[in-house]
């Protein structure tokens, strides 16, 4: 089978991490690596034995198929958009983008050009959050009351970023994913806790409607917990658990208080999101579902964002012409 040819914009901490796994797998050729500031992109090209470059064009020009874009957030459309206009398949990094409305754009063109357009969403590749999803699906914890999400992490300094749309991506997504369910409210208050400008910490309840119940969810997500919690609690009529994310432990607690390990085999979460991208590129015509689901992803942090402006509860829609 023919190598792909990968390129990388983006060489921080997360995009070095695509360099490194795609040189790990058979299928894919690195045809290079790019960032417009990185001090050390030499160096790493070197490490690697690839090719650097400082502008997306050169890249691209080297002949890439398909690149992974690990670039700050807000740079996300225009350079998604300018590969999928040469014709080049494209892993974008979460969120999506900063509004829904280039989500939107961005899925309908690489509808349109017949190119994969996957987001990363990494925890779908996650064996214990796998394993969560089967156990919902088998019925497992019996009628779901409460879907709990904490992610947090002492960061120093803060990063310039809005929390919500940097830190609630994955938990959006873990429960849409291991429920089956989108909102149909999204209530968000944030927090300005060490800083004067840009939240560094948020609450957010969202409702889902199940048959005829509805279960809530709580997402509380923060750069102040010294530390870090990846960490997943459902809290159901039958029996109740604790999912931890990144070390893919489950504990599921008993009615009774007792408490056992499910066994989960744990995976390299990155090397499987990345050949699954790889395989996509692939097909002859690549559907949308990847692209739709960081789409809907977009339209819940909008939500909670506009929330907590507006200080009201948000009705959500997902019909938004797709």
């Amino acid at each position: 089978m023919e190598k792909i040819k990968v390129g990388i914009i983006g060489c921080g901490y997360w995009g070095r991490k695509h360099v490194d796994e795609y040189s790990k797998i058979p299928d894919a050729e690195i045809v290079g690596i790019c960032d417009v500031a990185s001090p050390d992109l030499e160096e790493l090209a070197k490490k690697y034995g690839v090719k650097s470059f400082r502008k997306v064009r050169d890249l691209l020009d080297a002949g890439a198929q398909a690149v992974s874009i690990v670039t700050p957030n807000e740079t996300h459309f225009e350079v998604a958009k300018e590969c999928l206009c040469r014709g080049i398949h494209v892993l974008l990094e979460k969120p999506m983008t900063v509004t829904s409305a280039q989500a939107k754009e961005l899925m309908a063109f690489a509808d349109k050009k017949g190119l994969a357009l996957k987001v990363g969403h990494i925890f779908r590749f996650n064996s214990a959050v796998n394993k969560t999803k089967q156990l919902v699906k088998e019925g497992h914890f019996g009628e779901v009351y409460i879907i709990k999400l904490t992610w947090s992490a002492i960061m120093n300094p803060t990063p310039r970023r809005e929390v919500v749309f940097d830190l609630a991506p994955h938990a959006f997504d873990i429960i849409n994913y291991v429920f089956g369910v989108y909102p149909f409210e999204i209530t968000c208050v944030t927090g300005l806790m060490t800083r004067n400008e840009l939240e560094d910490s948020a609450f957010i309840l969202s409702k889902y409607r199940r048959g005829e119940d509805e279960t809530h969810s709580v997402i509380e997500i923060n750069w102040l917990n010294p530390q870090k919690t990846r960490n997943l609690e459902i809290i159901g009529s039958k029996r109740s658990a604790v999912v931890e994310c990144v070390k893919q432990k489950i504990r599921v607690i008993e009615n009774d208080g007792s408490v056992r390990e499910v066994p989960v085999k744990e995976n390299n979460t990155i090397a499987d999101e990345l050949t699954s991208f790889l395989n996509d590129t692939r097909k002859k015509k690549p559907d949308m579902e990847d692209a739709k689901v960081g789409y809907f992803n977009v339209i819940q942090l909008e939500a909670a964002l506009n929330s907590a402006k507006l200080k009201k509860t948000m009705a959500v829609n997902f019909s938004q012409g797709v």
